[in-house]
């Protein structure tokens, strides 16, 4: 793995970052609908049959976490970009990317939100089509 340093790269280290940052993203989502879908669906898998218990949420938290990773490493491209360019068609590039990570951290914290309130909770808002991701325009 590369590791980056702000203050020693060039723009191309920056954007080799970002690319492999996007690959690895894209290589583990691949349809982000469908890695959502799954993402629920671990989880939903670990609902007890009994009342008044709740799922493993690690399984949500797995997952925030392993984006986590991927989007920092193009935050910290993108940071590199706007030190070495500013505001500049890479740096729009590299928000672009950025973006798209936040917005799948978001949709599994907002399961994770609604799990940790109560699985019966998670349900109404999924039946109601509540959850962030059932309106996002993939």
């Amino acid at each position: 793995m590369f590791v980056y340093d702000i203050y020693s790269n060039t723009l191309f280290d920056c954007l080799s970052v970002l690319k492999d940052a996007k690959d690895d993203f894209i290589n583990h989502i691949k349809a982000p609908r469908v890695f959502i879908e799954r993402i629920l669906h671990a989880y939903t898998s670990t609902m007890p049959e009994e009342a008044g218990e709740n799922g493993d949420t690690g399984v949500l938290e797995d997952a925030i976490s392993c984006i986590q990773d991927l989007l920092h490493r193009a935050t910290r491209a993108q940071d590199g970009i706007l030190q070495l360019c500013g505001v500049s068609d890479e740096w729009r590039a590299a928000e672009e990317v950025c973006g798209c990570m936040r917005d799948m951290v978001t949709m599994v914290e907002d399961i994770l939100c609604h799990a940790l309130s109560g699985d019966a909770d998670l349900a109404s808002a999924h039946a109601s089509k509540e959850l962030l991701y059932q309106s996002y325009k993939f």
